[in-house]
Order: structure tokens, then C-alpha cells, then sequence
């Protein structure tokens, strides 16, 4: 465990512009197309290729392993738009079709730490509390197996 988190810890860039307090857009029933987009200070250029970038690698009804593929190879090497990730996390969130899972927070959780944004790790860990994401039937307690076996 240690490995993998020293390893990603080198693997990941620091943002270049940090992300300040953010407020998820509304929901849109017609997905990546018609869903605001994040887009902070985006220039109209910047805005149509972020745009343009998520519409390249996000179907419309894409799960929360399209959006952590995403993530991990696409958006975590992009040099203009790495940076938003939380953004592009929490706007995933608003669309009525999706819902994320341990995996998306895990990673979202681990690029945050590594990444030194302790103030926005704080708030995904609140939302986290008030809307938990299902647990892997791997992680059931009623199945007789403890996820925290491996832990010191």
C-alpha cells in the first residue's frame, strides 16, 4: 500500500492553479451535451476545449469507471486541464444518471492528499458522510469478510 501511495505521490502533478470553492452546476437531462461544464475563470476558448475534451472522452451515459479511466488517463496528464478535476468530479455528481462509487472517491480521495489540497479533500470527505456510495458486496460484513484485515 505504502508503494502504490508513494508511487502515485510521483506520479502526480501538483495543479497549477488551485481550484478555489466551487459550486457544482445544475443537473441536465441531456448529459455531457447540455451539462455545464465547469469552468471557473475559462477563457471562451478554454471553456470550448475542455468542452470539446470531455465530449471526446466521456460518452453520454458514461459509469463511474468510464469517469475514473477518464480521470487516471486522460485528465490526470492533460497539461491546461488537470487541474480540474475536482470540478469535473463533482460535475459528474449532478447528472441524474450517475452515481459515484469507492473507486471514483478513492481516486478523487488520493489525488486530493497527494496533491496537498487538504480544503477540498475536507469538503469531498463531508460529502462523502452525507451521501456514501454503495459498498462492494466484497466489503459486506454479512459475507464474513473485514476490508480492514490488511490494515496495521
Amino acid at each position: 500500500m505504502k508503494m502504490a501511495m508513494n508511487k502515485l505521490r510521483k506520479t502526480l502533478p501538483k495543479p497549477l492553479h488551485p481550484p478555489s470553492q466551487f459550486t457544482p452546476p445544475t443537473a441536465s437531462p441531456n448529459l455531457i451535451s447540455s451539462t455545464p461544464i465547469p469552468t471557473l475563470s475559462l477563457a471562451n476558448t478554454s471553456h470550448h476545449q475542455l468542452h470539446q475534451f470531455l465530449k471526446a472522452h466521456l460518452t453520454p451515459s458514461f459509469t463511474p469507471q468510464d469517469l475514473l479511466i477518464f480521470l487516471k488517463n486522460k485528465l490526470h496528464y492533460h497539461p491546461k486541464f488537470s487541474h480540474f478535476d475536482l470540478h469535473i468530479f463533482t460535475w459528474a455528481a449532478t447528472i441524474d444518471s450517475f452515481r459515484h462509487d469507492h473507486s471514483t472517491y478513492e481516486w478523487m480521495v488520493k489525488t486530493l492528499a497527494i496533491t496537498d489540497r487538504f480544503d477540498d479533500l475536507h469538503s469531498l470527505l463531508q460529502g462523502m458522510v452525507s451521501n456514501p456510495c454503495p459498498v462492494p458486496m466484497a466489503f459486506s460484513p454479512a459475507q464474513g469478510l473485514n476490508p480492514f484485515s490488511d490494515l496495521p
